[in-house]
């Protein structure tokens, strides 16, 4: 029986461990993490990313397989995504340095920006088309300014881990089926109002690939191209505020949306030195806009369910361990012996659905708490603390319930004196 109360006490501890993975930032209160390599720490985010990003720059240029980690990102779900730059040379047979590309975290999808007719013609959209086979498609179809096309990648590019490219409508040159105008119609107005067009057609892109999400669980990065900056004209600063904006969207919602596990910021190697200074601006102030957004943004996360059940496991795995291996002789070993007992495994079980039951009325104990973390930790605790006021209550419940059921005595009666004596 000690060998079972043991493995038992083993496998809920091993449960503990893969939700404490979850609920980690709950209790540490650490949902964002900078992580750009060998940059002193204690300032500013935005310089410290601007600082990582120019240590990978070659004359005036980002460094040729560039792979540089940014930011790591608790979302809802209490899984992480993190933000990397990387470089890459897009060629019609494959991607360069082809030996880092091969490494990174997969399977991958990546962006492309296309006119409405999804045309394959030049610039990197044809080296994307060549690269993943788009053409052998047919005809793909018919797009709004906004919308985009999940496609599956069967060119070369799948042996660096390329399953997918989302086709993305951003520089259209008729808008069918649509009273909006197609952004070149509108630089009669103003330089501002065609920039605005463009990075409006960007942020519903983004929005409309992300609200897919959910039925494309199978990617685990995306590979994301400064969208609208090369025909769009759209600046570099623009594009990244848009990025972030819509990631912070994306972390805060509720509706079945949600990141990857890595996000790729695509950088070429041959852009000059004017557009790779702009592009260390933008990516440094949109990481700073993410970084201080979600770090100070109200979190509830899937983890905090989880929390009590925690440490209900955790404070039974010690009760299994003391049952097991520790001797008493106090009342707490009395609580213990049905753990001893034949019924062992089956008795823990019910003992664990009882602290459970009692967590649901403790938990109230942390709701007038302000501080996130504080609570988090007080709702471990009476997880843990379940368990052990269940053998004292039950106790006590058959205790009462006994000297209930026990009938009343009726005292003895008094004596009464003869009669005549005074």
């Amino acid at each position: 029986m000690r060998t079972k109360l043991t493995i038992l006490a083993i496998l809920l501890l091993g449960l503990s461990w893969l939700l404490s993975k979850n609920i980690g930032p709950t209790l540490t209160g650490v949902w964002a993490k900078i992580l750009c390599p060998n940059v002193p720490t204690g300032q500013p985010v935005g310089m410290t990313i601007a600082k990582g990003l120019r240590q990978n720059s070659v004359d005036g240029h980002v460094k040729p397989g560039a792979v540089v980690p940014l930011i790591s990102l608790v979302r809802a779900d209490g899984g992480t995504t993190t933000i990397t730059l990387l470089e890459g040379d897009l060629q019609d047979t494959g991607i360069e340095p082809s030996d880092t590309w091969s490494k990174l975290s997969r399977p991958m999808a990546i962006f492309n920006s296309v006119d409405e007719k999804q045309s394959l013609s030049g610039g990197i959209s044809g080296k994307i088309g060549t690269g993943c086979a788009l053409e052998s498609q047919g005809d793909l179809g018919t797009l709004q300014k906004g919308q985009v096309n999940y496609l599956p990648c069967t060119g070369p590019y799948t042996k660096l881990g390329v399953t997918t490219v989302i086709n993305s409508a951003v520089v259209v040159w008729t808008n069918p089926e649509t009273e909006d105008r197609a952004c070149w119609n509108t630089v009669t107005d103003s330089k501002d109002s065609y920039e605005e067009c463009i990075q409006t057609a960007v942020s519903d892109s983004l929005n409309a690939a992300f609200s897919a999400s959910g039925a494309h669980k199978d990617i685990h990065a995306l590979v994301v191209p400064a969208l609208g900056t090369g025909v769009g004209k759209l600046s570099k600063e623009r594009f990244y505020k848009t990025l972030s904006s819509n990631l912070l969207d994306v972390l805060t919602a509720k509706d079945g949306r949600s990141l990857p596990q890595t996000i790729y910021l695509l950088t070429w190697r041959n852009e000059d030195a004017a557009t790779w200074g702009e592009t260390r601006t933008g990516i440094s102030k949109s990481i700073a806009t993410i970084y201080n957004t979600w770090i100070e943004s109200a979190h509830t996360t899937a983890g905090d369910d989880r929390l009590q059940l925690c440490g209900v496991f955790i404070g039974m795995a010690l009760l299994l361990l003391s049952a097991a291996w520790i001797p008493h002789s106090t009342q707490v070993y009395a609580d213990l012996q049905q753990l001893r007992g034949q019924n062992a495994i089956t008795y823990s079980f019910g003992w664990i659905a009882a602290a459970l039951g009692l967590t649901s009325v403790l938990k109230y104990l942390s709701a007038g708490v302000d501080d996130p973390t504080i609570a988090a930790w007080i709702t471990l605790g009476i997880g843990f603390a379940a368990v052990f006021l269940c053998g004292p209550l039950l106790r006590i419940f058959k205790q009462t319930k006994t000297a209930l059921e026990t009938p009343a005595v009726d005292p003895p009666a008094l004596p009464v004196d003869p009669p005549g004596i005074i």
